[in-house]
């Protein structure tokens, strides 16, 4: 696609190469290592964001990304939120739109969710089920859950590991 583009819109291949370069740096981290930081998942999540926006005809982002946790550093898997997202935003049947991610920070977790405007119900497959179970196990023990909601979507809870809860304790 960028080779194609540099021949009709060379400023707007330029950026869709930056936005590749940016997604990949990124993703590095993720691939070298198991477990990576809410924050770094969210940035290579904006980065994908960027890039499959650049390469959409219709010029529409893959997710939209909403926190209220500023600077979370907590432990989290690498490489596992865009593969939810991705197939959350493959799956959508009536209307394609960004998959809306959120972040909250509550007392004893963080809450993120993933949601979509219209999806099959069988997004998320047996395969991509038991690596959230066992990739959110590995840093969390029984104490992280998930569920799918009625609509679209996946709510995960995760408690707070001990250095990141001093910090929202004293923030909030």
């Amino acid at each position: 696609r960028v080779r194609a583009l540099y021949c009709a819109e060379r400023v707007r291949a330029e950026a869709l190469l930056d936005a590749l370069v940016a997604f990949l740096r990124l993703a590095m981290a993720g691939v070298r290592g198991a477990h990576s930081t809410v924050d770094a998942e969210l940035a290579l999540l904006a980065a994908y964001a960027r890039l499959t926006q650049g390469l959409a005809p219709d010029g529409m982002a893959s997710c939209r990304i909403a926190t209220e946790t500023p600077d979370c550093e907590q432990s989290f898997p690498a490489m596992l939120l865009l593969p939810l997202v991705d197939r959350l935003y493959a799956a959508q049947v009536s209307v394609k739109a960004p998959v809306r991610v959120g972040l909250t920070a509550e007392p004893t977790c963080l809450k993120l969710t993933l949601d979509a405007a219209s999806a099959r119900s069988d997004w998320l497959d047996a395969a991509l089920a038991q690596r959230l179970q066992q990739s959110t196990q590995v840093l969390y023990g029984n104490g992280a859950r998930w569920t799918t909601g009625s609509s679209p979507s996946l709510t995960l809870w995760l408690p707070l590991l001990p250095d990141f809860a001093e910090n929202v304790n004293e923030q909030g």
